[in-house]
C-alpha cells in the first residue's frame, strides 16, 4: 500500500523509473532491518490506512506520503536524533526529484513533529495522530505492539527499560488529550487511555 502511494507520488515529479525504484528500495531496506519489530513497513501501512480517510481534504498529500515513508527511516534506539536524521534524508531525496520547496518543508516539519508529538498545522496533527493510533487499538493489538517495542529495546535490562517506559506512558496520560485532532480523539482517545493505564498498572 505505501509502496504504491510512494511510487505514484514520485511519478508526479520524475519520469525516471530507475530512480523511483532506487528511492523505494532505500526505504524498504531500512524498514526491514533485523532490529525492527514494530517500526516496519506494516507500521507505515497502518498510518496510511488511517490517513486515507482524509485524503480528499489534505492539500499536502504527496508530501504527507513522503513523511510517512521517511519518518522512521533512521531508527537507532541508542540515538536521540533519529527524527532529525530521517528528516534530513527525506529533504535530500525530495529535492533530488524536484519536489516544490514548500512541500519539502512540510515533509521535513512533519517528520520532526513526530518527536515532540506537537504541531500547529492541522495536516501535521493528523499525521502525528495516525502515527500514535496504535495506542487506541484493541487490547490484543496493543499488547502485541508493547511486546514489539520491548524486543526493539531488548539489550536494555528490565529495570532501565521499564523506568523509561513508565515515564512515556505517564507523559501521554498527563496530556489533556493524547490525540491532537477531534477526528482521532473521538475514535481512539478512550481506548488509548485504557491501554496505557492497563500497561502502567502491570508495572507501576
Amino acid at each position: 500500500m505505501i509502496h504504491h502511494e510512494f511510487i505514484a507520488c514520485l511519478n508526479v515529479y520524475t519520469s525516471n523509473h530507475e530512480l523511483q525504484q532506487l528511492l523505494w528500495m532505500e526505504v524498504e531496506n531500512h524498514y526491514q532491518e533485523s532490529h525492527r519489530h514494530y517500526h516496519t513497513l506494516h507500521h507505515l501501512n497502518s498510518i496510511l490506512a488511517d490517513l486515507l480517510h482524509f485524503k480528499n481534504s489534505i492539500r499536502h498529500w504527496d508530501a504527507l506520503i513522503m513523511a510517512i515513508a521517511y519518518h522512521d527511516l533512521v531508527y537507532d534506539v541508542n540515538a536521540s536524533d533519529n527524527e532529525e536524521q530521517s528528516a534530513a534524508i527525506a529533504r535530500d531525496r525530495l529535492r533530488s526529484v524536484s519536489f516544490p520547496e514548500s512541500e519539502v518543508d512540510f515533509c521535513y516539519r512533519g517528520i520532526l513533529a513526530t518527536k515532540s508529538h506537537a504541531a500547529e498545522d492541522k495536516e501535521v496533527q493528523l499525521f502525528i495522530d495516525a502515527d500514535l493510533s496504535i495506542l487506541g487499538s484493541s487490547p490484543e493489538n496493543y499488547l502485541r505492539y508493547s511486546r514489539q517495542i520491548r524486543f526493539e529495546y531488548a539489550h536494555f535490562p528490565d529495570d532501565q527499560y521499564y523506568a523509561g517506559r513508565r515515564k512515556i506512558l505517564k507523559d501521554f496520560l498527563n496530556r489533556k488529550s493524547i490525540f491532537l485532532t477531534d477526528e482521532f480523539s473521538s475514535r481512539y482517545e478512550e481506548k488509548a487511555r485504557f491501554n496505557l493505564e492497563h500497561e502502567l498498572a502491570l508495572r507501576p
